[in-house]
Formats: C-alpha cells, structure tokens, sequence
C-alpha cells in the first residue's frame, strides 16, 4: 500500500503527460521538472522509489499535489504503481 507524508489534495492529471527533470530528484531530494513551460518542484510518486533522476532526463507527471508534481520515471509500468487501477482517491485507504 502507498502512503504519503501529506495529505493534502492531490489532483490526478487524465492521462501521464511527459516532462523533463531540471534538478535531480532521488528519494531524499526533491527536485524540479519543466511542465507546460516552466519548472515546478516535483518529487516521485511513490515515495519508497529507489531512483536518481538527472537533468534531461525524462519522466512521467501523474499528480500535483499543491504546487508540486508527483512524477515516475518514465520506464515505470503505471498499472505497478497501482494508480491506474485505483485511482488517486483509492491510494488513502
């Protein structure tokens, strides 16, 4: 089961769109991803993901919780994650 060090809204984008990390971002360190024409703090969607993602590299955006986005990267299987068959809502049970 997912858990999450916040609670706060998460708003489940329809369908992953790609963006590219700006700052790298590991399972310590949050970092950045360009979204939509700008950066946007971003940090993995599941918290225990063991990867580094470097800049350049690309990822998939799936959620923005407040003003950052949860990302994966992008050769991870969503149906993995359990997000496609649950949903966002689902993840808090």
């Amino acid at each position: 089961m997912l858990r999450f060090a916040s609670h706060s809204k998460l708003e489940k984008i329809a369908k992953p769109v790609p963006g590219i990390v700006e700052l790298i971002i590991s399972q310590e360190c949050p970092g950045r991803v360009h979204w939509q024409g700008t950066t946007w703090p971003a940090r993995f969607f599941q918290p225990d993901c063991q990867d580094t993602l470097v800049p350049g590299q690309p990822v998939k955006v799936i959620c923005l919780q407040e003003l950052t986005l949860l990302v994966l990267p992008l050769d991870v299987n969503l149906s993995a994650t359990g997000y496609l068959a649950t949903g966002v809502d689902g993840l808090w049970n």
